[in-house]
């Protein structure tokens, strides 16, 4: 329901070119939204799962130099997203990453994630400030290790003990709230932009209402309460998160959020029509190439195409030849099957991606920084649908290799569509010195998939 530019999904990465010359879309992150342009001092961190930040350059690895700033910073009427980073540069570490990850079985997964992130954040860059990931590897395998006891005792309590498996599934959706705002409070602590640190306020009833109740009510409804869920989970998302002490405000009008559902089903239309053009065409050559009177001319009551010209007429023996209308014929029938089983799931997934697009954006375009720093975002959902469509053609069609350039392409969009209106100087923030919290909660929304963010 709600949407979330996360980075790309693939293993790790290391700290950004030496360049340093970043970016990472405010307010969209994986952690909670980038802000605005502010450059006060941060006190370090004294919680373990976290990399403390130092006055001029972040404690993550490799991260590019002179991040922090002092004095305002003028970037004209608005300040762009940049991101510096290349294909060329992650597919390095994309490559060391996954050769890791399969060597240690998993285990270095957590390294994987955080150089990954620590690379897409530091190579973006807002207001002559770039962002950063302090997590420590330790503390998210300390996590996920944790949610893998969980789930190992579920299952085993499944087979041993359904009564008891049944009291754990119910405690574990009690818990679901908790995990969501643990998850969201660790993400943004761990997240820096200009040596201040990003927070998140937790509340557990309003991430039950956002996360648990509306998603349900929203699938009773058949979808049409889908952009009220929507809105109340973005307005909960953006609303608790802060820079510093300055509080972030997004409450973008309802209809608004109908109005990308609108769009999303028209996507979704357009595109279940074009495979069932497709169907009935193919339906109409199958049943002129599958005639009684095979190449000898069109079925009786069937009107003469031409279409019999581009096969190949029978072999001596009777037996068809390769271009025949029997071959065709036969070739067409588990095609025409498969378009007729599948043809909802890429409708349904570009409805989806279009809807999550649409919706980050208006939310973006609502967003205000506490100080009067505006965002701006001119993200197409349409340009979204067609990366990500053909990022997934390139990364099947050449087995996975092309991941980094296809994770790389959709960030550098992303950073390109984002930009901030200061509403003043970027040097009165100050970064509220707390502790990173547990990382429970942000990996078990990793291992189970919980979209959780914008």
């Amino acid at each position: 329901m709600s949407t979330r530019l996360s980075p790309p999904s693939e293993t790790g990465s290391p700290g950004p070119r030496a360049s340093g010359r970043p970016e990472h879309p405010a307010g969209t992150g994986v952690s909670d939204p980038p802000g605005q342009t502010g450059g006060a001092h941060h006190a370090a961190s004294s919680g373990d799962g976290v990399a403390p930040v130092d006055g001029g350059t972040s404690g993550s690895e490799g991260a590019p130099g002179g991040g922090g700033t002092s004095g305002p910073v003028s970037c004209g009427p608005a300040c762009p997203v940049e991101f510096s980073g290349t294909a060329r540069e992650y597919m390095g570490i994309w490559i060391v990453n996954l050769i890791l990850s399969v060597i240690t079985i998993g285990i270095w997964t957590p390294w994987a994630k955080v150089r990954r992130l620590r690379y897409f954040y530091g190579n973006t860059r807002l207001a002559d400030g770039h962002f950063d990931y302090l997590a420590r590897p330790v503390r998210i395998l300390a996590g996920r290790a944790f949610v893998v006891a969980v789930l190992c005792l579920y299952s085993l309590a499944a087979g041993v003990a359904p009564v008891l498996a049944g009291l754990l599934f119910y405690a574990m959706a009690a818990g679901l709230p908790w995990i969501i705002n643990r998850s969201l409070v660790f993400n943004a602590r761990v997240t820096v932009w200009r040596n201040v640190r990003f927070n998140f306020r937790p509340s557990f009833w309003p991430a039950a209402l956002a996360y648990g109740v509306f998603p349900v009510l929203a699938a009773l409804s058949l979808g049409l309460l889908i952009p009220v869920g929507s809105r109340i989970a973005a307005r909960f998302y953006v609303n608790r998160h802060s820079l510093g002490r300055a509080a972030f405000v997004s409450d973008p009008p309802l209809r608004s959020f109908y109005a990308a559902l609108g769009g999303a089903v028209l996507l979704g239309a357009a595109v279940m029509f074009a495979f069932a053009f497709v169907q009935a065409l193919g339906l109409f050559l199958d049943g002129l190439l599958s005639s009684p009177n095979g190449s000898q001319g069109p079925a009786p009551g069937v009107v003469e195409t031409g279409l019999e010209d581009f096969a190949d007429p029978p072999a001596e023996d009777g037996a068809p030849g390769p271009w025949s209308v029997e071959t065709l014929a036969e070739f067409l029938d588990p095609v025409l099957l498969v378009l007729l089983v599948f043809q909802i799931v890429p409708a349904v997934l570009l409805g989806s991606l279009f809807y999550r697009a649409a919706v980050r954006r208006l939310v973006l375009n609502s967003l205000v920084l506490e100080g009067g720093h505006r965002f701006r975002s001119t993200l197409s959902p349409l340009r979204v649908c067609w990366i990500a469509a053909t990022n997934t053609l390139a990364v099947g069609a050449t087995l996975g290799l092309a991941a980094p350039w296809a994770a790389v392409r959709m960030w550098r969009y992303q950073c390109a569509c984002l930009s901030v209106i200061p509403g003043g100087p970027a040097d009165t923030f100050v970064s509220e010195n707390a502790d990173a919290g547990s990382a429970f909660g942000s990996e078990f929304a990793d291992i189970e998939g919980l979209e959780i963010g914008l």
